[in-house]
């Protein structure tokens, strides 16, 4: 599997939370991801492009990552959530990654770290990122 561009999410819930309600926003392929990995602790993605569709077309940042934004927002203040930004360039996906500046402040309001790396890092392949 090839390192993929993706909104990488952890975020906590209350004993009294149902995570399906929590991300019930979000796309099937997004929620489907989550796992527990400690006692309300969670883990999951949002995929921005995939294996599968690795080329990057200009309005899948913008139309179908961005309209999720608020959902977001409220597991960032709601919910403990970080978020890490993985940007995969490279065979088989893009040579090179354009983020229009307000996508960038919108990934700075999420607090989001940033990793960019090959599609086919060994490391980020080895440990599932």
């Amino acid at each position: 599997m090839h390192a993929v561009t993706k909104l990488d999410i952890r975020l906590r819930l209350e004993s009294n939370q149902i995570i399906g309600v929590v991300l019930s926003g979000l796309p099937s392929y997004s929620r489907e991801s989550f796992v527990q990995e400690a006692d309300g602790h969670w883990h999951g993605d949002f995929i921005i492009s995939c294996p599968v569709a690795p080329n990057l077309v200009d309005g899948d940042f913008v139309d179908d990552f961005a309209p999720h934004f608020p959902l977001l927002l409220e597991l960032l203040n709601f919910h403990e959530a970080s978020f890490q930004l993985q940007i995969a360039v490279g065979n088989p996906g893009p040579e090179e990654f354009r983020l229009p500046g307000n996508m960038v402040a919108l990934v700075a309001a999420l607090g989001a770290d940033l990793v960019v790396t090959t599609s086919t890092n060994p490391l980020r392949l080895e440990q599932g990122l």
